[in-house]
């Protein structure tokens, strides 16, 4: 399977366990590593490569808004500093990591650039690194 067929097959899996997580009276997510457990598992199957920015723009904006109906104001409110410390500081360590060349292993690592950092500092800087879903390259 190719680009969108993908993405509409594994929505039209997920739409399919969610709807079965609900006649079965079991939560959703249980449901859902379980489909996805077996689709993984069946032989003759490989690991689908999803771009990332299909999974941000497409997969990711959905599930926040559907938890922003579940979810509390009063308990947001009440970590609203253990989750903007968390939020602001991980991204940062992320940054300072990939910066520092950490993010990509050892100097022979095929996912470094030229200049020995990680392929999120090449990206940064406008230069291209190895395409890491293409195996060779």
């Amino acid at each position: 399977m190719r680009g969108i067929e993908l993405i509409v097959a594994l929505l039209l899996a997920s739409t399919v366990l969610a709807g079965l997580a609900r006649a079965i009276n079991v939560h959703y997510a249980i449901v859902l590593v379980l489909g996805g457990l077996i689709v993984g598992l069946v032989s003759g199957t490989s690991a689908p490569h999803v771009d990332p920015d299909v999974v941000l723009f497409v997969f990711l904006p959905p599930l926040i808004y559907a938890a922003s109906f579940s979810s509390s104001t009063q308990d947001l409110r009440a970590h609203a500093r253990a989750i903007g410390l968390l939020a602001v500081g991980l991204v940062l360590v992320t940054m300072g990591r990939y910066r520092l060349g950490a993010g990509a292993g050892a100097r022979g690592d095929p996912r470094r650039d030229r200049s020995g950092r990680g392929n999120l500092g090449a990206a940064a800087l406008g230069r291209a690194g190895p395409d890491l879903h293409d195996p060779g390259g």
